[in-house]
């Protein structure tokens, strides 16, 4: 169950990296921020995935 626990904690944190390098790339125009963006926003869903199959949905959602 820690293995959810652990997922969802890189889900948020992942979701704030793309978000706070979204902000950052001022109106997608630094390439870079924007990768980072993707990327983070990508890998975050991905966890996401793997804490839902292990968490139940009302609390991972309340969590997040």
């Amino acid at each position: 169950m820690w293995v959810g626990y652990l997922a969802l904690a890189l889900a948020i944190g992942f979701e704030n990296l793309g978000t706070t390098a979204l902000k950052g790339s001022e109106g997608l125009q630094k390439r870079g921020l924007v990768a980072v963006s993707v990327f983070g926003y990508v890998i975050s869903f991905v966890m996401m995935g793997e804490a839902l199959a292990r968490l139940p949905l009302g609390l991972s959602y309340a969590i997040w």
